[in-house]
Protein backbone atom coordinates (compact mmCIF):
# COMPACT_ATOMS: atom_id res chain seq x y z
CA UNK A 1 0.00 0.00 0.00
CA UNK A 2 1.79 3.17 -1.41
CA UNK A 3 1.27 6.80 0.73
CA UNK A 4 -2.04 7.77 -1.08
CA UNK A 5 -3.37 4.66 0.04
CA UNK A 6 -2.52 4.68 3.02
CA UNK A 7 -3.74 8.01 3.70
CA UNK A 8 -6.86 7.37 2.30
CA UNK A 9 -7.71 4.69 4.78
CA UNK A 10 -6.74 6.50 7.91
CA UNK A 11 -9.10 9.24 6.02
CA UNK A 12 -12.05 7.02 5.80
CA UNK A 13 -12.03 5.35 9.15
CA UNK A 14 -11.72 9.21 10.92
CA UNK A 15 -14.81 9.49 9.20
CA UNK A 16 -16.52 6.01 10.07
CA UNK A 17 -19.53 6.16 12.61
CA UNK A 18 -17.31 4.72 15.58
CA UNK A 19 -15.42 8.68 15.31
CA UNK A 20 -18.18 10.94 13.98
CA UNK A 21 -20.17 10.29 16.65
CA UNK A 22 -19.81 12.16 19.82
CA UNK A 23 -21.25 9.28 22.15
CA UNK A 24 -19.00 6.51 20.20
CA UNK A 25 -16.20 8.51 20.94
CA UNK A 26 -17.55 8.65 24.93
CA UNK A 27 -17.90 4.81 24.92
CA UNK A 28 -14.11 4.42 23.70
CA UNK A 29 -12.95 6.69 25.92
CA UNK A 30 -15.03 4.76 28.85
CA UNK A 31 -13.61 1.55 27.89
CA UNK A 32 -9.99 3.11 27.48
CA UNK A 33 -10.16 4.16 31.24
CA UNK A 34 -11.90 1.76 32.68
CA UNK A 35 -9.41 -0.71 31.67
CA UNK A 36 -6.46 1.68 33.16
CA UNK A 37 -8.12 1.26 36.44
CA UNK A 38 -8.32 -2.45 37.03
CA UNK A 39 -6.71 -1.71 40.43
CA UNK A 40 -9.68 -0.03 41.31
CA UNK A 41 -11.08 -2.90 43.53
CA UNK A 42 -7.60 -2.44 45.75
CA UNK A 43 -8.52 0.70 46.88
CA UNK A 44 -11.60 0.43 47.89
CA UNK A 45 -15.29 1.37 46.48
CA UNK A 46 -15.22 4.70 45.46
CA UNK A 47 -17.14 7.88 47.61
CA UNK A 48 -20.19 9.48 45.57
CA UNK A 49 -17.48 12.76 45.37
CA UNK A 50 -15.08 10.00 43.62
CA UNK A 51 -17.77 8.80 40.96
CA UNK A 52 -18.60 12.52 40.18
CA UNK A 53 -15.34 13.21 39.39
CA UNK A 54 -14.49 10.85 37.46
CA UNK A 55 -18.08 11.33 35.10
CA UNK A 56 -16.36 14.91 34.65
CA UNK A 57 -13.17 13.55 33.96
CA UNK A 58 -14.44 11.29 31.43
CA UNK A 59 -16.76 14.14 30.00
CA UNK A 60 -13.45 16.64 29.78
CA UNK A 61 -11.54 13.70 28.26
CA UNK A 62 -14.04 12.85 25.61
CA UNK A 63 -14.31 16.33 24.38
CA UNK A 64 -10.67 16.20 24.31
CA UNK A 65 -10.76 12.97 22.14
CA UNK A 66 -13.33 14.48 19.81
CA UNK A 67 -11.79 17.94 19.25
CA UNK A 68 -8.64 15.90 17.97
CA UNK A 69 -10.09 13.64 15.85
CA UNK A 70 -12.20 16.61 14.31
CA UNK A 71 -8.81 18.40 13.43
CA UNK A 72 -7.62 15.15 12.12
CA UNK A 73 -10.26 14.65 9.93
CA UNK A 74 -9.96 18.29 8.45
CA UNK A 75 -5.97 17.49 7.69
CA UNK A 76 -7.15 14.88 5.16
CA UNK A 77 -8.67 17.14 2.78
CA UNK A 78 -5.49 18.84 0.07
CA UNK A 79 -6.86 21.73 1.18
CA UNK A 80 -8.90 22.50 4.42
CA UNK A 81 -10.88 25.89 4.53
CA UNK A 82 -12.29 26.49 8.18
CA UNK A 83 -14.64 29.30 9.11
CA UNK A 84 -12.97 31.64 12.08
CA UNK A 85 -15.89 33.78 12.27
CA UNK A 86 -15.83 37.44 10.72
CA UNK A 87 -12.62 39.87 10.92
CA UNK A 88 -11.11 42.60 9.25
CA UNK A 89 -13.95 45.05 8.88
CA UNK A 90 -16.87 41.73 8.54
CA UNK A 91 -14.48 39.90 6.01
CA UNK A 92 -14.32 36.03 6.42
CA UNK A 93 -11.34 34.63 7.32
CA UNK A 94 -10.15 31.15 6.30
CA UNK A 95 -7.68 28.38 7.93
CA UNK A 96 -6.14 26.69 4.84
CA UNK A 97 -3.46 23.97 5.19
CA UNK A 98 0.09 24.47 3.54
CA UNK A 99 2.97 22.33 2.97
CA UNK A 100 6.49 22.91 4.00
CA UNK A 101 8.08 19.90 3.13
CA UNK A 102 7.31 16.47 0.80
CA UNK A 103 9.49 13.56 0.01
CA UNK A 104 7.48 11.25 -1.19
CA UNK A 105 7.00 9.55 2.09
CA UNK A 106 6.68 12.39 4.70
CA UNK A 107 4.99 15.80 5.05
CA UNK A 108 4.85 18.94 6.79
CA UNK A 109 2.10 21.19 7.08
CA UNK A 110 1.05 24.47 8.28
CA UNK A 111 -1.96 26.52 8.99
CA UNK A 112 -3.15 29.56 10.83
CA UNK A 113 -3.24 28.67 14.65
CA UNK A 114 -6.28 29.08 17.06
CA UNK A 115 -8.05 32.60 17.72
CA UNK A 116 -6.33 35.06 19.06
CA UNK A 117 -2.70 33.52 18.66
CA UNK A 118 -0.04 34.33 15.81
CA UNK A 119 1.43 30.99 15.84
CA UNK A 120 0.55 28.42 13.24
CA UNK A 121 -0.70 24.93 13.63
CA UNK A 122 1.67 22.10 12.73
CA UNK A 123 0.59 18.97 11.08
CA UNK A 124 3.30 15.76 10.34
CA UNK A 125 2.08 13.11 8.55
CA UNK A 126 3.73 9.69 6.29
CA UNK A 127 4.04 5.91 6.00
CA UNK A 128 6.44 4.31 8.47
CA UNK A 129 9.02 1.56 7.19
CA UNK A 130 7.87 -0.16 10.58
CA UNK A 131 5.39 -1.78 12.86
CA UNK A 132 2.93 0.12 14.59
CA UNK A 133 4.37 -0.94 17.97
CA UNK A 134 8.01 -0.03 16.78
CA UNK A 135 6.66 3.41 15.88
CA UNK A 136 4.74 4.36 19.20
CA UNK A 137 7.75 2.72 21.09
CA UNK A 138 9.88 4.75 19.77
CA UNK A 139 7.71 8.10 20.63
CA UNK A 140 6.98 6.20 23.99
CA UNK A 141 10.87 5.88 25.28
CA UNK A 142 10.76 9.15 26.77
CA UNK A 143 13.84 8.75 28.39
CA UNK A 144 16.13 7.84 25.43
CA UNK A 145 14.83 11.56 24.03
CA UNK A 146 17.81 13.37 24.96
CA UNK A 147 20.04 10.88 23.05
CA UNK A 148 17.87 11.07 19.44
CA UNK A 149 17.57 14.63 20.03
CA UNK A 150 20.72 17.06 20.72
CA UNK A 151 19.01 20.00 21.45
CA UNK A 152 17.19 18.02 24.24
CA UNK A 153 19.25 17.97 27.98
CA UNK A 154 16.57 16.25 29.79
CA UNK A 155 13.70 14.00 28.93
CA UNK A 156 11.75 11.39 31.54
CA UNK A 157 7.99 10.26 32.76
CA UNK A 158 7.41 12.02 35.73
CA UNK A 159 4.73 9.64 36.33
CA UNK A 160 2.89 6.57 34.56
CA UNK A 161 0.20 5.44 36.38
CA UNK A 162 -1.36 3.26 34.30
CA UNK A 163 -0.20 1.61 30.88
CA UNK A 164 -0.77 3.71 28.09
CA UNK A 165 -1.03 6.89 30.81
CA UNK A 166 1.96 9.10 31.84
CA UNK A 167 3.01 12.86 32.33
CA UNK A 168 6.79 13.56 30.96
CA UNK A 169 9.25 16.51 30.74
CA UNK A 170 11.61 17.31 27.73
CA UNK A 171 14.02 20.37 28.48
CA UNK A 172 15.62 22.29 25.60
CA UNK A 173 18.96 24.11 25.21
CA UNK A 174 18.31 27.70 23.65
CA UNK A 175 20.64 30.11 22.42
CA UNK A 176 21.82 33.15 24.21
CA UNK A 177 19.98 35.41 26.01
CA UNK A 178 16.84 33.16 26.26
CA UNK A 179 16.11 31.24 29.34
CA UNK A 180 16.15 27.31 29.04
CA UNK A 181 12.55 25.54 27.65
CA UNK A 182 11.03 23.03 28.75
CA UNK A 183 8.01 20.92 27.91
CA UNK A 184 5.69 19.22 30.35
CA UNK A 185 2.89 17.41 28.99
CA UNK A 186 0.04 15.01 30.13
CA UNK A 187 -0.35 12.22 27.70
CA UNK A 188 -2.93 9.08 27.38
CA UNK A 189 -4.12 7.12 24.55
CA UNK A 190 -7.38 5.65 23.25
CA UNK A 191 -6.79 2.64 21.32
CA UNK A 192 -10.12 1.65 18.51
CA UNK A 193 -8.50 -1.23 17.44
CA UNK A 194 -11.49 -2.33 15.53
CA UNK A 195 -10.57 0.03 12.83
CA UNK A 196 -6.58 -0.78 13.57
CA UNK A 197 -6.11 2.46 15.09
CA UNK A 198 -4.50 4.03 18.42
CA UNK A 199 -5.49 7.82 19.03
CA UNK A 200 -2.70 9.35 21.65
CA UNK A 201 -3.83 13.22 23.37
CA UNK A 202 -1.07 15.28 24.84
CA UNK A 203 -1.07 18.68 26.71
CA UNK A 204 0.50 20.54 29.00
CA UNK A 205 -1.50 20.67 32.67
CA UNK A 206 -1.26 23.53 34.69
CA UNK A 207 0.78 23.41 38.10
CA UNK A 208 -1.45 21.45 41.15
CA UNK A 209 -3.04 17.71 41.29
CA UNK A 210 -1.87 14.89 39.08
CA UNK A 211 -4.50 15.02 36.30
CA UNK A 212 -4.15 11.26 35.96
CA UNK A 213 -4.06 9.88 39.27
CA UNK A 214 -5.42 10.95 42.65
CA UNK A 215 -2.10 9.62 44.16
CA UNK A 216 0.53 10.44 41.41
CA UNK A 217 2.48 13.53 41.90
CA UNK A 218 1.18 16.93 41.63
CA UNK A 219 2.23 19.06 38.32
CA UNK A 220 5.26 20.93 39.65
CA UNK A 221 5.54 24.87 39.29
CA UNK A 222 7.68 26.32 36.66
CA UNK A 223 11.72 26.38 38.46
CA UNK A 224 13.54 29.70 38.84
CA UNK A 225 14.80 30.42 35.24
CA UNK A 226 13.35 28.17 33.21
CA UNK A 227 10.56 28.71 30.82
CA UNK A 228 7.81 26.31 30.22
CA UNK A 229 5.88 26.33 26.82
CA UNK A 230 2.55 25.44 26.78
CA UNK A 231 2.01 22.50 24.20
CA UNK A 232 -1.48 20.78 22.64
CA UNK A 233 -2.57 18.41 20.33
CA UNK A 234 -2.46 14.80 19.37
CA UNK A 235 -1.56 11.63 16.90
CA UNK A 236 -3.19 9.01 15.17
CA UNK A 237 -1.51 5.71 14.04
CA UNK A 238 -2.93 3.52 11.59
CA UNK A 239 -2.16 -0.16 10.94
CA UNK A 240 -1.23 -0.47 7.33
CA UNK A 241 0.31 -3.66 7.29
CA UNK A 242 2.37 -6.27 10.45
CA UNK A 243 5.42 -3.82 8.98
CA UNK A 244 3.87 -0.71 8.05
CA UNK A 245 1.85 2.19 9.67
CA UNK A 246 0.76 5.14 8.71
CA UNK A 247 0.52 8.52 11.37
CA UNK A 248 -0.74 11.89 11.83
CA UNK A 249 -0.03 14.56 14.28
CA UNK A 250 -1.47 17.70 15.01
CA UNK A 251 -0.11 20.47 17.23
CA UNK A 252 -0.26 24.19 18.33
CA UNK A 253 2.85 25.36 20.65
CA UNK A 254 3.57 28.70 21.96
CA UNK A 255 7.36 28.94 22.79
CA UNK A 256 7.08 31.87 24.92
CA UNK A 257 9.41 33.85 23.01
CA UNK A 258 7.70 37.19 23.84
CA UNK A 259 10.45 39.63 21.95
CA UNK A 260 11.11 37.10 18.89
CA UNK A 261 8.37 38.23 16.12
CA UNK A 262 5.52 35.29 15.54
CA UNK A 263 6.94 34.85 11.83
CA UNK A 264 9.91 33.70 13.40
CA UNK A 265 8.57 31.31 15.64
CA UNK A 266 6.19 29.52 12.96
CA UNK A 267 9.26 29.33 10.91
CA UNK A 268 11.35 27.03 13.73
CA UNK A 269 8.34 24.97 14.57
CA UNK A 270 8.17 24.64 10.74
CA UNK A 271 11.83 23.53 10.79
CA UNK A 272 11.91 21.53 14.20
CA UNK A 273 8.75 19.51 12.42
CA UNK A 274 10.50 18.81 9.58
CA UNK A 275 13.71 17.95 11.16
CA UNK A 276 11.59 15.38 13.69
CA UNK A 277 9.98 13.49 11.05
CA UNK A 278 13.09 12.77 9.85
CA UNK A 279 15.11 11.72 12.59
CA UNK A 280 11.48 10.14 13.69
CA UNK A 281 11.90 7.77 10.90
CA UNK A 282 15.24 6.83 10.60
CA UNK A 283 15.40 5.67 14.34
CA UNK A 284 12.00 3.65 13.36
CA UNK A 285 13.63 1.70 10.45
CA UNK A 286 17.25 1.20 12.66
CA UNK A 287 15.13 -0.12 15.18
CA UNK A 288 12.77 -2.57 13.11
CA UNK A 289 16.16 -3.40 10.77
CA UNK A 290 18.51 -3.76 13.64
CA UNK A 291 20.76 -1.13 12.59
CA UNK A 292 21.92 0.57 15.21
CA UNK A 293 22.71 -1.07 18.42
CA UNK A 294 22.47 1.68 20.51
CA UNK A 295 18.28 1.75 19.32
CA UNK A 296 18.24 -1.70 19.21
CA UNK A 297 18.79 -2.58 22.67
CA UNK A 298 16.65 0.13 24.46
CA UNK A 299 13.92 -0.46 22.51
CA UNK A 300 13.65 -4.12 21.53
CA UNK A 301 14.04 -3.90 25.60
CA UNK A 302 10.49 -1.95 25.68
CA UNK A 303 8.80 -3.63 23.01
CA UNK A 304 8.68 -6.81 25.40
CA UNK A 305 8.35 -5.12 28.81
CA UNK A 306 6.54 -2.55 28.24
CA UNK A 307 2.64 -3.39 29.20
CA UNK A 308 1.30 -0.55 26.75
CA UNK A 309 3.13 -1.50 23.86
CA UNK A 310 1.91 -5.11 24.52
CA UNK A 311 -1.64 -4.43 24.87
CA UNK A 312 -1.30 -2.63 21.43
CA UNK A 313 0.13 -5.80 19.97
CA UNK A 314 -2.56 -8.47 21.14
CA UNK A 315 -5.31 -5.60 20.43
CA UNK A 316 -4.07 -5.19 16.98
CA UNK A 317 -3.16 -9.14 16.07
CA UNK A 318 -6.47 -9.90 14.58
CA UNK A 319 -7.08 -6.21 12.56
CA UNK A 320 -6.72 -7.14 9.13
CA UNK A 321 -7.15 -3.82 6.71
CA UNK A 322 -8.77 -3.91 3.54
CA UNK A 323 -6.49 -4.58 0.26
CA UNK A 324 -5.45 -1.54 -1.33
CA UNK A 325 -7.20 -1.12 -4.44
Amino acid sequence: MDRASARALLDENLQSPELCSKDSVRRLVERTFQRADVDVSARGPLSEQDMLADSADCDNRSAEVWGLLDTLRGAGETVVVAHDGLHDGGKSVTRKWKLKHDNGQMRVLYRRGPEGTPFHTICLEGLIDGPMTTALCVLWEVNSAKDLYPQYTESKWLEQPTPGQGVLVVRLRTPWPFEPRETLLEVYTVPCFEKGLVIVVLRTPPPGPSPLSREGPPIPPVEKGVTRMDVRGGYIFQQISPSKCYFRTIFDMDMKLAMVPAWIINLLARQFGSHAIKVFDKVVKDVDGRKNAQYVETFTRLLSTDRFLQNVRDGLSEYKPPEST
